[in-house]
């Protein structure tokens, strides 16, 4: 089946945010994202590939209308630099009820798309058990999140909310904080799961989250090492894999 201009503007307009809220939709691009949207049964509106992709995809049936372009069209539709033959207008994940126990990354501030997506992969691997995105960090559903966590949306919950709200609903957890001074993360005696919180790439930490923080921690430099600092998400990556370790 064939895409009408009505439908070609309509994947356009979800390239908004404005537009993704009000249709309650977002757009996922490449074979891996929308493969593993398919295999989970994620609800999805339909799905626009090209004529090679459809040949060779293997994966479970859309329940879902089907529509082909060719590839020179597929790239007026994408929103990303390079199309990979296929995309699907999907649901909006369903907003989460209740905090999980464990580990939670809460993003303050994060608002660099590939820092989000990367964190959220890094939560995936790790098995934390929620990311919280602050009310003025990057929107979960922008295409480059979206592509950056390579489907780690599917399977992290992803709140999003001030800190002070979430922790009313997490009850009592102990908050820690990536900063400078803070105390070695290899120095950590036995810390309690709770949240870590990432400040914004370039300003840090936001006044009212430090308010909230129980321990400030850091990754101290090797020997000989020059770096102002470190990227928020191989950051996060380095944190995470210590405290983690104390659940192994």
């Amino acid at each position: 089946m064939e895409l009408s201009k009505n439908k070609r503007k309509y994947i356009r307009s979800l390239q908004q945010k404005k537009y993704r809220q009000k249709y309650n939709k977002f757009v996922a691009e490449g074979d891996k994202i929308v493969s593993e949207i398919l295999a989970a049964q994620h609800s999805v509106e339909f799905v626009v590939a090209t004529p090679d992709w459809l040949d060779n995809y293997t994966g479970p049936v859309p329940n879902a209308e089907i529509f082909t372009l060719p590839i020179e069209a597929m790239r007026k539709a994408s929103d990303l630099s390079t199309t990979q033959g296929v995309l699907a207008v999907v649901d909006l994940m369903p907003v989460p009820e209740l905090p999980k126990p464990g580990w939670t990354i809460f993003l303050d501030d994060i608002q660099d798309p590939g820092n989000a997506g990367t964190i959220l992969r890094i939560a995936d691997w790790f098995g934390v058990s929620q990311v919280v995105f602050s009310n003025q960090s990057a929107d979960l559903y922008n295409a480059k999140v979206i592509q950056a966590s390579m489907g780690a949306f599917l399977r992290v919950p992803v709140w999003r909310s001030s800190l002070a709200a979430f922790r009313q609903k997490a009850s009592d957890v102990p908050v820690y904080a990536a900063h400078m001074e803070g105390t070695s993360i290899f120095e950590l005696s036995n810390p309690q799961p709770g949240i870590l919180v990432v400040g914004n790439e370039g300003h840090g930490l936001t006044p009212d989250i430090k308010e909230q923080v129980d321990q400030f921690i850091s990754i101290p430099r090797g020997p000989g090492g020059g770096a102002e600092s470190l990227n928020a998400g191989v950051a996060t990556g380095i944190i995470i894999s210590q405290l983690i370790r104390y659940e192994v």
